[in-house]
């Protein structure tokens, strides 16, 4: 090969690389923005879901607690088995459960979005070029 030829394919290469990085700095911004969004996003629902079922906990826990005492009303003694006795307590342990997993899950899932694509943007890119390699 000429060594015209072989400057010119790396002046050709130089351009890709240069347009290459240009879109990059402008891409990849706006796309660890959307990844920060996508996660607080999650998070916020999240937090909606947590709060409607601790309202529902707390809602159907006094309602029970109420109609146990209207029920033992003019009695002197409290049976521990009253409580169970209905269904509401189960469903209000099912409300703190969805509670719990809606707090956990999202946790351990957003966190790790939120802090790669907000602090390392460019260290983010790279893993996942990096695993994109690895399929």
């Amino acid at each position: 090969m000429d060594a015209t030829i072989v400057q010119e394919i790396a002046n050709q290469l130089g351009m890709a690389v240069d347009a290459t990085s240009e879109w990059l700095s402008t891409t990849l911004p706006l796309y660890a923005g959307y990844r920060t969004a996508v996660a607080v996003a999650w998070t916020i629902i999240s937090a909606v879901v947590i709060v409607v079922s601790l309202l529902a906990a707390v809602v159907l826990y006094r309602r029970t607690n109420a109609a146990i005492a209207r029920e033992n009303e003019g009695s002197n003694r409290w049976k521990s088995h009253d409580w169970f006795d209905h269904p509401v307590p189960y469903v209000i342990i099912i409300a703190l459960a969805i509670c719990a997993a809606a707090f956990l899950i999202p946790l351990f899932v957003n966190i790790d979005t939120l802090v790669r694509w907000s602090f390392f943007p460019e260290g983010a890119t790279l893993d996942m070029v990096l695993k994109a390699v690895q399929r």
